[in-house]
């Protein structure tokens, strides 16, 4: 569960960018959010196929249990 959350939160930061600037007045804000895309984007693919493979692993878990 701890590592649905973490990774449902990461990929949610990676595809709502956008999203998240058009809240903040802020330029220090959507810069730290440039940055920490930036960071984070190299490893976008990874994470979206762990994603999967964690909520595959959730319904069949779902379905035995």
């Amino acid at each position: 569960m701890t590592a649905n959350g973490a990774i449902m939160a990461v990929l949610g930061l990676l595809l709502g960018v956008g999203v998240l600037k058009s809240f903040s007045s802020s330029p220090e804000a959507n810069e730290k959010l440039d940055e920490t895309v930036e960071s984070l984007s190299p490893y976008q693919v990874t994470l979206g196929l762990v994603g999967i493979g964690l909520g595959l692993w959730t319904i069949v878990q779902g379905l035995l249990l």
